[in-house]
């Protein structure tokens, strides 16, 4: 008798939960994809509880988990959602963009650089022509950390500075000032410490404006820190006081600069100020429980009383930061305070208890394979080795010291190393007096013998620099020669580009043609057709800037020639009463891309204009039609006139003889073109036959190099 009541209970519950469920739809999809970032837990909370009944959003709702899990650091389940998501979403090169941000962004979490840089890249790709500088922002920065990591400085600097420029595009303060904070840290990577202040006292500027008191602090702290690096102690001393006293609470940005102040003071013989900063980050360092930090302050006012003389003092916190080393199995740390150690017991002459320290720390060395470990203990146990009397192995280590050694030998290595090998010398000498004595002729003679070995030695020496100096002077004669004689060769070129360009310009802006509009213009405006005036004179004007625009440079993008020969054509078309007809077919990819020589098409339209069917009683026709040949553009220009071979009218008009001139300068052109780029730029001709053989047309085939538009 109670199962019926039972059963209806189940049922109300899961009508309760069904309830508690929100439907999910597009717009609701679009609001939680633009709070994910911020509000991941929210939205992770909403997608659960809801239910979904488009099908068509389906990919969007992976994409959305696959965003959650990523804000949320739950990796493993980002990667298998972004994997669902992907192959639903072909065709979204937005969101399949994202999905390989989001694959790098978890790559470089896992330490895997390379492959992150990978993913990034792939999303570059993806991303290629998106306006969405947020999110170029961050693909940017994320892509100039991964240089940064991978010592590649160029490529790090180059997005950092991409990212930067997307910061400023959204006006994102926030984001401006950790891009110029970015490109400080990399140019400070690379020793360029001024160019490092420079961007992070920038980073400062707006730091400040924002009020973010410790973001500001750190990069005080970090100038502070450059201006160390140049030795600038003064400059360091008055950021770094700043960063100092902006830190209200005792945190580890107010450890930091404390910390840097101490060696700030120490590198200036400032001692009781350096002590007095360090044990200041001494206390900070102990309050917040950061053992590591301690043990740096205690090696740096070990270094303080060592500079002071105070040995006694500094073994005693020399001994407390290798104790806090030891503690965290820091072996680099623990390896480096064991030499500093020793080197203070040496000082105090004190080689016996300095042996222990030396051993443990060559062992270390050895163990972590660090070669400017070896370089330190190699010169600690040299010192030991020389304080025990035994010059030989002092040598040995002093001279595995220098092989380490990044710089060439100083003058003072040099120094020790001749000290350490005469009394070694020495001392082997005296062992081998006695059996010496009686070899003493003929060491004599052995040494005449070096001597006069020696000296053909220096002749051949002299002979040889003289003759590499005598090869070297006509070498650089040569050069300077060949350099003056490609310099004529670039000048003539430049006078005869600038002579064609000019002439080129010339023959475009045909007065004929100039006069012909304008009487065109006024015809309309004495016909009362204001309207195809204004047309008319617009395009006109339109036309003349182009003409003017172009021949100041040597390329223009193929869309703005094709434009400038339909502005020429339409103003034909209408001068002569919609004579002729006209086509253009584009056929080459990305015209906007393409650059081009301009001003070369014209002449040749114009002549298939005047000489064509001006004078005819036909329907004129043009056609004209680019395509591109391998590394060359080719254009097509053919026309239904008269043909090349009828006799030509002596007494034409001037307007109808200007146009040969123009394509005598295409061909100049051309041949110019050839010369500076090595190309196979051409122009051929083809008279077109009817059928009855009669004349039908030109066909000009018209050839020319062509550059790619990088940006």
């Amino acid at each position: 008798m109670r199962k019926p009541g039972l059963i209806l209970v189940f049922v109300f519950m899961l009508l309760a939960v069904r309830a508690q469920k929100t439907e999910l739809n597009a717009i609701a999809l679009d609001k939680l994809e633009t709070r994910v970032i911020q509000n991941t837990d929210s939205c992770q909370n909403i997608l659960n509880k809801s239910i979904l009944r488009d099908v068509s959003i389906f990919p969007r709702l992976i994409y959305l988990k696959a965003n959650c899990f990523l804000y949320s650091n739950n990796f493993d389940s980002a990667v298998l959602y972004f994997a669902k998501a992907e192959p639903l979403l072909l065709g979204d090169n937005k969101r399949l963009a994202f999905i390989r941000y989001g694959l790098g962004f978890i790559s470089y979490a896992k330490g895997d650089k390379t492959k992150a840089k990978s993913f990034y890249k792939q999303a570059e790709k993806w991303n290629k022509g998106m306006t969405d500088n947020l999110f170029n922002s961050l693909l940017y920065s994320e892509l100039g950390t991964v240089y940064f990591d991978l010592n590649i400085s160029d490529s790090s600097l180059l997005y950092y500075s991409l990212a930067l420029a997307n910061a400023k595009q959204l006006g994102d303060k926030a984001r401006i000032a950790s891009g110029c904070n970015n490109i400080s840290i990399a140019f400070y990577k690379t020793g360029d410490y001024e160019k490092a202040i420079e961007w992070q006292i920038e980073a400062i500027k707006i730091k400040e404006q924002l009020g973010d008191t410790l973001s500001l602090a750190t990069s005080l702290n970090n100038v502070g820190s450059f201006f160390i690096k140049l030795k600038k102690f003064g400059d360091a001393n008055r950021y770094l006081s700043r960063s100092f006293k902006m830190m209200k609470s005792e945190n580890k940005i107010a450890g930091f600069s404390a910390l840097n102040l101490g060696v700030c003071f120490k590198m200036t013989g400032q001692y009781d100020s350096a002590i007095y900063y360090d044990t200041k980050a001494l206390g900070i360092y102990k309050k917040l429980g950061l053992e590591s930090n301690i043990g740096k302050v205690y090696s740096n006012l070990g270094g303080v009383y060592e500079a002071q003389g105070n040995l006694p003092k500094a073994i005693e916190f020399m001994l407390k930061a290798l104790e806090v080393s030891k503690k965290l199995k820091n072996d680099y740390e623990t390896a480096l305070r064991n030499r500093n150690v020793a080197n203070v017991y040496l000082l105090m002459n004190k080689p016996k208890q300095a042996k222990p320290f030396i051993f443990e720390a060559q062992n270390l060395a050895t163990a972590l394979h660090s070669v400017e470990l070896s370089m330190e203990v190699s010169n600690i146990m040299s010192k030991y080795y020389e304080k025990v009397g035994m010059p030989e192995l002092a040598l040995k280590f002093f001279k595995e010291y220098k092989k380490h050694n990044d710089s060439l030998y100083t003058e003072s290595s040099q120094k020790t190393i001749s000290e350490l090998n005469a009394k070694y010398e020495t001392e082997k000498k005296e062992k081998e007096i006695l059996n010496l004595k009686n070899l003493r002729r003929i060491s004599d003679l052995e040494m005449t013998q070096k001597e006069n070995a020696l000296f053909q030695q220096k002749l051949i020496l002299l002979f040889t620099i003289l003759t590499i100096i005598l090869i070297s002077l006509m070498l650089f004669l040569w050069f300077k020669r060949y350099r003056l004689k490609q310099y004529n060769a670039q000048q003539l070129i430049a006078r005869q580009k600038t002579e064609l360009e000019q002439r080129m310009l010339l023959s475009q802006m045909n007065p004929h043609f100039i006069f012909n509009s304008l009487a065109s213009v006024q015809e309309y405006i004495g016909s009362n057709e204001q309207l195809k005036a204004q047309k008319f004179l617009s395009s006109f004007a339109k036309l003349m800037r182009s003409i003017l625009e172009n021949s100041l440079r040597q390329f223009i993008p193929l869309d703005e020639e094709i434009v400038s020969i339909q502005l020429y054509l339409d103003l034909e078309k209408q001068r002569f009463n919609n004579r002729f007809e006209y086509s253009i077919e584009n056929k080459v990819e990305d015209p906007e891309f393409v650059l081009v020589p301009p001003m070369l098409v014209q002449p040749f339209v114009e002549n298939a204009i005047l000489h064509g069917f001006a004078n005819r009683d036909i329907a004129g026709k043009i056609d004209i039609e680019y395509v591109q040949v391998g590394n060359l553009i080719q254009i097509i220009i053919q026309d239904n006139g008269v043909g090349r071979n009828k006799p030509k009218d002596l007494n034409q008009p001037a307007e109808k003889r200007h146009n040969s001139v123009g394509t005598i300068i295409v061909k100049d052109r051309i041949e110019l073109l050839n010369n500076e780029y090595g190309c196979n730029a051409s122009v051929s001709y083809q008279d077109l036959k009817s059928e009855d053989g009669s004349a039908s047309g030109t066909r000009v085939v018209l050839t020319i190099p062509f550059n790619e538009r990088k940006d």
